[in-house]
């Protein structure tokens, strides 16, 4: 499944917040820290805790099947008392765009 519009149901399973379910929110985002630029970031309206950084976000194709769409980069808590429980998406196209060498192994 790709990331194709708004909407979009995804969930995450975290090492702090187990599993929890949210909505894509914002498509092809990007952030900077002046140092470092990311581009085609995700952002889903669920809040992760510390320590999700690194899992799975998923969708389900069925009771018995998920579908890997991305790695939970971070997330936003109270940033200028504005902008709350947000988490940032990294894809996984994205990653085979950067990463060389790398196989996907699908099971059916």
């Amino acid at each position: 499944m790709t990331f194709n519009c708004n909407g979009t149901h995804l969930c995450l399973s975290g090492f702090m917040s187990h599993v929890k379910c949210g909505y894509v929110i914002v498509l092809n985002g990007f952030t900077s820290s002046g140092e470092y630029f990311r581009d085609n970031i995700f952002v889903a309206d669920f809040r992760n805790i510390p320590s999700d950084s690194g899992g799975p976000i998923f969708s389900y194709k069925s009771l018995m099947q998920v579908s890997l769409n991305g790695i939970v980069m971070g997330g936003l808590f109270d940033f200028y008392d504005d902008i709350n429980g947000i988490i940032r998406i990294i894809t996984i196209s994205s990653i085979l765009n950067i990463i060389e060498n790398l196989e996907v192994v699908t099971v059916p």
